[in-house]
């Protein structure tokens, strides 16, 4: 029979180059997420302390009674409920 021999394909990189490479790569993506993560993280926390020194030095803090108490209004005094379920309004 004629005809072209059968081409035998070897794979260039030895298995245990295969499984390494394989390891490698998941390690780089376990130490992506690791590093997302961590900056995601320092990120927020700069930014929460950022947020923090901001509102003290507007003074925010200065008297946290007072603020508690500028919700209320003529309409909804304190103490006095306004907010009802449907259909519990008495």
């Amino acid at each position: 029979m004629g005809g072209h021999p059968q081409r035998v394909t070897r794979n260039w990189v030895s298995s245990p180059m295969l499984e390494f490479l394989g390891r490698k790569g998941r390690l780089l993506s376990v130490f992506f997420v690791f590093v997302f993560i961590w900056s995601f993280a320092l990120f927020a926390g700069v930014t929460m302390v950022w947020l923090l020194a901001w509102a003290i030095r507007r003074g925010e803090f200065q008297n946290p009674r007072e603020a508690a108490k500028m919700i209320f209004d003529e309409e909804e005094p304190i103490g006095r409920i306004t907010d009802h379920f449907p259909g519990e309004r008495s």
